[in-house]
């Protein structure tokens, strides 16, 4: 039996109304995921970085020793800022100092004034044991620490080496 006038009128109402309210709110769900989405663990935040089999981290130097490694102590001077550029990678901006990390051919690694080259924007790659290796934009080079040869920027080779723990 079909309902006519006024009734049937209502029920379509109500059923679209019904309708209309799932989508919206299934809208605004999906909405709010994609615009706020996860956050990444690196943007603006404060951090020191230290190797993942040692006691030591990067530290930002002097202007003879432009970036070190120390004993993870917390103060300042191993303490680095973590900026998110468009782009998906990193600023590493020293709180001692005040200068950002940066590797080029000409110079290798060492901390700089800030200017937001690509020779100081970093890819952070996480691995699954939740290291982080630190791969230069510009260079290609990851940050590498040993006994042997100290900090340095050296060709990425996925070792205990470059192989940093980010402690937030």
């Amino acid at each position: 039996m079909k309902l006519k006038g006024p009734s049937a009128k209502n029920g379509v109402r109500r059923s679209m109304r019904r309708v209309m309210g799932t989508g919206a709110a299934l809208a605004t769900a999906v909405i709010a995921v994609g615009v706020s989405g996860t956050p990444s663990a690196y943007a603006d935040t404060t951090t020191k970085w230290q190797r993942q089999d040692s006691e030591v981290c990067i530290g930002a130097g002097s202007a003879a020793n432009p970036v070190l490694t120390a004993w993870c102590f917390i103060n300042a001077d191993i303490r680095y800022n973590v900026h998110r550029w468009r782009d998906g990678t990193y600023e590493l901006k020293s709180l001692g100092s005040g200068q950002c990390l940066d590797d080029s051919n000409a110079y290798g690694l060492r901390v700089f004034t800030c200017n937001a080259t690509q020779y100081q924007s970093w890819w952070l790659h996480r691995w699954n044991d939740g290291t982080t290796q630190l791969k230069n934009q510009a260079t290609g080079r990851c940050v590498d620490e040993s006994p042997e040869f100290g900090v340095r920027s050296y060709p990425c080779n996925a070792t205990v080496f470059q192989s940093w723990i980010g402690t937030w």
